[in-house]
């Protein structure tokens, strides 16, 4: 039996005094000796150590009777207090930590897979949002991404490292995830080139953002398109995102039978506060590869919205930015103008125009 390992680590880039669960998001595969992904259901434990063999066991067991598979896929949450009362936490006061998983109470899967950043993130006082950490199946290192607006250069080499030995997914494989209970729809996921990828908590000033745009586009498009609010919008195989807003094509069944698909897309808005070089170095130039015809960048920081039109191949050749006092319009719906004070502004009721 095999194992290829992902962990997804959420709700690391809290504030300093913001309460961070003391948890980890533990994703992994189980194969056969033919390395063919296994089904049904396992009974998997888990333990940390010091040692990648022998040594002193800091944390477990921590013990999920019925763990759901999927093509092999399967996720539990770590950190729940094993049987002596322990936080997983608590075993992250060193470095040297290793895991070491049991299925169906059989030996210890060998070798065990070395903790690197991810847990010790969540002791940290300021770390940048976790992205992803991926394990291979015990012929190689691991790696981690690191979101972290003061590194840029170091996110990028980090980056670059781990593609070359992520585990990719489509989206049909996504989706089984999801209706077996492996990811669950309120963990903030999006499938991007493949990678399942933990979204940013939403603060106030993006939740705000988002409920402006949302009345200002009801009111302004209503009978012409759906608003589509932090949904799902599948770009192809290996891309579903979820853009903050998005303006649909009118379906009578309000897309229940199938995601909205780049055909079926007028715009889409994607608000930026922490998420700003994500949203413009990956998302756009996946949305402009896709054909999306336009895309709103709202830079809360900078108070402006960033208007990408005329897609080629992976970028834009048109992009205008909107600073307050301006007036937009839809490319699709030009009549109809929409004040960048009202999308990031203080005032209500919003300016009918």
């Amino acid at each position: 039996m095999a194992m290829v390992f992902v962990i997804l680590a959420g709700a690391m880039a809290q504030a300093q005094e913001a309460s961070v669960p003391p948890l980890v998001n533990y994703q992994g595969m189980l194969t056969d000796a033919d390395g063919k992904p296994l089904t049904g259901t396992k009974k998997i434990e888990f333990n940390l150590y010091d040692a990648a063999t022998g040594g002193t066991k800091f944390w477990g067991p921590q013990i999920f009777s019925s763990v759901p598979l999927v093509n092999g896929m399967f996720n539990v949450i770590l950190g729940e207090k094993d049987e002596e009362k322990r936080l997983i936490t608590d075993a992250f006061e060193s470095s040297g930590r290793y895991l070491g998983i049991k299925v169906n109470d059989g030996d210890e899967l060998f070798p065990r897979q070395q903790i690197l950043s991810t847990p010790y993130a969540i002791r940290a006082e300021k770390a940048g949002k976790i992205l992803q950490v991926v394990h291979n199946d015990g012929h190689g290192d691991s790696e981690i991404i690191i979101d972290s607006p003061l590194n840029p250069a170091e996110k990028r080499r980090n980056l670059m490292l781990t593609r070359a030995k992520r585990k990719t997914f489509t989206t049909d494989e996504y989706h089984q995830m999801i209706e077996a209970g492996i990811l669950r729809e309120g963990d903030r996921l999006e499938l991007i080139q493949g990678e399942i990828i933990q979204m940013a908590a939403i603060g106030s000033n993006h939740a705000s953002c988002v409920g402006r745009l949302t009345h200002l586009f009801s009111a302004n498009f209503a009978e012409n398109a759906i608003v589509w609010v932090q949904n799902p919008v599948c770009l192809g195989k290996h891309s579903e995102p979820e853009p903050d807003i998005s303006l649909l094509k009118p379906q009578p069944d309000f897309y229940a039978s199938r995601h909205p698909r780049p055909e079926d897309v007028l715009l889409i808005v994607e608000v930026a506060d922490t998420s700003l070089e994500d949203d413009r170095e990956i998302k756009l130039p996946l949305y402009a590869k896709a054909g999306i015809r336009e895309v709103w960048i709202v830079n809360l920081k900078a108070s402006c919205v960033e208007v990408s039109t005329s897609p080629s191949g992976h970028k834009y050749l048109n992009v205008r930015v909107f600073h307050r006092d301006s007036v937009l319009s839809l490319g699709i719906f030009p009549d109809a103008k929409i004040l960048v004070d009202d999308i990031i502004g203080q005032s209500y009721p919003l300016t009918a125009m």
